[in-house]
């Protein structure tokens, strides 16, 4: 699925709060668009409400916790110990087909977090170059124009090409300020990988390794040691950088509309 701008809005603009939540605040129980793969409203567990049943699991040596939060209700906070694991299924997997994400986030300041650590990946962040797309932190810490504070990776299997989308060469802002924002990602395979943030797509950078996906047609999974999408660490769970954050209504698109 490649979400459109409006269905991009239609996600943005979602009210947190429909839903009761015991009076905190949070989620619907099913998915804003109905043709979400899985969806994780993070009201009070890691469990998938898109029908699919694939339920995350916490994997990291200090749990997720399940804060309410005075903009967006009930949201999961991971502290910088903290991550957790979807499951490794066909279903979920990118393939070599059309995929989005979308989810809102929000990284600390005191102190803004350095280096690269992921929020969302199915790939081994050792390399850039492994297969899977990768969004994280890079540089966020950095002084205005010296790093790329926010990046989009994304690798085929067997091609040996990547695309690197960085916030620096497309005039998006820096997103670790303490606030929540909303990220939307859409792989359209025949074409472009596309990059909306708080609702804004980003597309300033004209080197067609930021963006043309048809450099990378092959599969964007790693087969054989399967890794599983990972939550605030790489699927490896041994990637050295780190950070704390939160995550709110991650949903994600496979397949056909």
């Amino acid at each position: 699925v490649v979400l459109t701008a409006e269905q991009v809005t239609a996600l943005f603009e979602a009210d947190p709060y429909t839903s009761g939540g015991g009076g905190t605040g949070g989620s619907p129980s099913t998915p804003v668009l109905e043709d979400a793969t899985a969806y994780y409203p993070f009201n009070e567990d890691l469990n998938d409400f898109g029908g699919g049943d694939y339920h995350a699991t916490d994997e990291g040596s200090t749990p997720v916790e399940f804060v309410v939060d005075d903009v967006r209700g009930q949201v999961a906070y991971f502290a910088t110990e903290a991550h957790a694991f979807l499951p490794y299924t066909a279903d979920l997997a990118i393939g070599t087909g059309d995929y989005s994400v979308a989810f809102w986030y929000k990284i600390p300041t005191d102190p803004v977090p350095s280096s690269d650590p992921s929020i969302l990946t199915n790939k081994d962040w050792d390399s850039g170059g492994n297969p899977g797309l990768l969004i994280a932190l890079d540089g966020a810490d950095g002084l205005p124009g010296t790093s790329h504070m926010f990046t989009v990776n994304f690798a085929d299997l067997e091609s040996g090409n990547r695309l690197d989308w960085d916030a620096d060469d497309n005039t998006a802002p820096n997103p670790a300020d303490g606030a929540w924002h909303h990220l939307a990602v859409t792989l359209d395979r025949d074409q472009k990988m596309s990059v909306y943030m708080d609702n804004v797509l980003y597309q300033n950078d004209p080197d067609e390794t930021s963006f043309n996906l048809s450099l990378c047609p092959g599969t964007a999974d790693d087969n054989t040691l399967q890794y599983p999408w990972a939550l605030y660490q790489s699927p490896t769970g041994t990637y050295g950088q780190d950070m704390p954050g939160w995550i709110d209504d991650l949903q994600m698109f496979k397949g056909v509309v």
